[in-house]
């Protein structure tokens, strides 16, 4: 298997648009929202290096990104500066998402 294939395989859809928050500490409900916006904002604001700048043109731009490994590091990477209603939210997210490759 080249480096392309497994790259793509590896391929995680996600609507920023439609980003499932959790709404208290207990985790027991979660709201779609729109995060598309803030969070490329966080990511061009706070996340060094051309790759980083492409992904939060690319979630602003189309709120529903493919994302390869190295971005999904990029987004929990931004994480760490996020209220933690969000950081578990988004993270929490990515692993199902994952999960279900």
């Amino acid at each position: 298997m080249d480096i392309l294939t497994t790259k793509y395989n590896n391929m995680v859809k996600i609507n920023f648009r439609q980003i499932p928050i959790y709404q208290g500490i207990a985790k027991q409900e979660r709201v779609a929202c729109d995060i598309s916006e803030s969070l490329a904002n966080a990511i061009y604001s706070t996340v060094p290096g051309i790759a980083a700048h492409v992904l939060a043109e690319k979630i602003y731009k189309n709120g529903e990104v493919e994302m390869n490994p190295e971005e999904m590091a990029i987004v929990r990477k931004v994480t760490e500066v996020l209220p933690g209603q969000y950081t578990d939210s988004i993270n929490d997210h990515l692993d199902e998402k994952e999960g279900q490759q």
